[in-house]
């Protein structure tokens, strides 16, 4: 288990580890849910970043298809697309059978290393790597899916058409265009950065959103060509997944015979106890847009300070750049 220890979620708040199905909001149980992904092509996990009962519950699901007789390939939003091959020789190298815990040991020090995760990035390390680990074990594909963070940081900087040759060739342009979801996008970026608002940045903004899901998708759509194990288990920030658009939407556009499963984990609020609060279409510009995910898992919320209360003083300032 991830860190060793077992998460409770608490009894307080009515819906914490409930799972529902958006379309008729009808309450599963985990062998109900189990049973929807084990047939499918492709299983999100949609995130947040940084909440351990996310983890804890990734880690489940992997390990329950796995204990059922599946091969899941692992993507992970964390990594890019040209870290793959350090993540599947370390999966591939000898099984901890055949290797002695200090060997293991240093193999994990050697591959956060070919990883460039730095001692300040612990608590990131601790969260994915016992995926990555059990992947080991059983082993199973793991693969990047991301944009390397150099070129995201240049077109959030620049924008797309400012980037060399050499940088574009890393940028798999899937031709999606929809003027209300750019605008649906850019207003939670407005928000995400306590109302700052410049329309060049924004733009640019749009586009490296643009740019990691469509590298997302590509990667996932190239799995799913390439192993005939499934599903594909896809680590990812909730965003990502957000509407049933973003990858899930790129995915459907490359291989329409994909099944996808879109669960979001979701952090329960003590302000919204209806599950209805939670279960809201979004309008924009004449389109509507469906609740989240298809499936919610609820999860205690971790407490956060309000950063546009403590930066305030920074609204000005160009925000900084943040990886959903």
């Amino acid at each position: 288990m991830i860190s060793g220890c077992v998460l409770t979620p608490s009894p307080t708040h009515p819906l914490n580890d409930k799972i529902v199905r958006v379309a008729d909001q009808i309450e599963l149980s985990k062998t109900d849910i189990y049973e929807s992904i084990a047939s499918a092509d492709v299983v999100y996990l949609g995130e947040i970043h940084d909440n351990p009962w996310h983890h804890e519950l990734q880690f489940d699901v992997v390990r329950h298809l796995t204990e059922a007789g599946a091969q899941p390939a692992i993507g992970f939003e964390f990594f890019n697309t040209g870290q793959t091959s350090d993540l599947m020789s370390f999966t591939a190298s000898l099984t901890h059978t055949n290797k002695s815990n200090k060997s293991l040991a240093k193999a994990e020090k050697r591959l956060r290393r070919q990883l460039g995760w730095g001692k300040q990035r612990d608590d990131e390390w601790a969260a994915y790597f016992p995926i990555i680990d059990y992947a080991k074990q059983n082993s199973l594909a793991v693969f990047g899916t991301d944009l390397p963070t150099g070129i995201r940081r240049r077109i959030t900087r620049m924008g797309i058409s400012e980037l060399s040759p050499v940088e574009r060739r890393l940028i798999v342009d899937t031709g999606f265009q929809n003027d209300e979801y750019r605008t649906l996008m850019q207003k939670r970026f407005v928000e995400s950065h306590c109302g700052w608002n410049d329309p060049e940045l924004l733009d640019n903004l749009y586009q490296t959103w643009l740019a990691r899901n469509d590298s997302m998708a590509t990667a996932i759509t190239d799995m799913l060509a390439f192993t005939t194990d499934r599903p594909i288990v896809m680590i990812v920030g909730a965003g990502h997944t957000t509407d049933n658009m973003g990858v899930v939407e790129r995915v459907a556009a490359l291989t329409p015979s994909a099944r996808q499963v879109n669960i979001g984990f979701k952090p329960v609020q003590d302000s919204s106890k209806a599950l209805t609060d939670y279960l809201q279409s979004k309008e924009v510009e004449g389109s509507v847009f469906s609740p989240n995910h298809e499936y919610f898992w609820f999860t205690p919320a971790l407490e956060r300070e309000d950063p546009c209360a403590k930066f305030k003083h920074q609204l000005k300032q160009p925000p900084t750049v943040q990886g959903e």
